[in-house]
């Protein structure tokens, strides 16, 4: 049990709900392994607690706190920023598609011309992405180059 405390305490993800819910996962099974040890390991049970484990749950707790402090507020503005951007660039890959369903065919000017100009380099991104997703395929008409959906 101490071992899955450890693993549990820490997460991999980016999210930092996700790191949140590993601290308060790791509480949970410091409660666990108390009840365990008072209820099912008989009489030595409290007493092997007390001397291997009783210092764990107030050291996690301590890096809950610590972390809900001093790390969360920052990695969490960080994510929802990150998560914006994300946000804003799939309605830009939308918004790209639906016009060319109304309109296959077109030229990038087109393309770029429905969005502001300081966002080109995002539009361009975001038709890269949809050539790179098989949505859409740029092919050449004379000396033009044209894109069309492919869906």
């Amino acid at each position: 049990m101490e071992e899955k405390i450890d693993n549990a305490t820490w997460t991999d993800s980016d999210n930092p709900a996700d790191q949140v819910k590993a601290y308060e996962k790791a509480l949970k099974l410091c409660d666990d392994l108390e009840h365990f040890c008072y209820t099912e390991c008989g009489p030595y049970g409290a007493t092997y607690f007390l001397d291997h484990f009783a210092k764990m749950q107030p050291r996690i707790q301590k890096e809950y706190d610590d972390y809900m402090r001093i790390d969360y507020p920052l990695q969490k503005a960080e994510w929802d920023k990150e998560q914006a951007k994300k946000k804003a660039f799939a309605a830009m890959k939308h918004k790209i598609m639906k016009y060319m369903g109304d309109h296959n065919g077109i030229m990038r000017k087109e393309i770029y011309a429905q969005f502001d100009p300081e966002q080109q380099a995002e539009v361009l991104k975001a038709i890269n992405a949809l050539i790179r997703d098989g949505k859409i395929e740029k092919r050449k008409d004379g000396d033009k180059l044209l894109f069309f959906t492919t869906v």
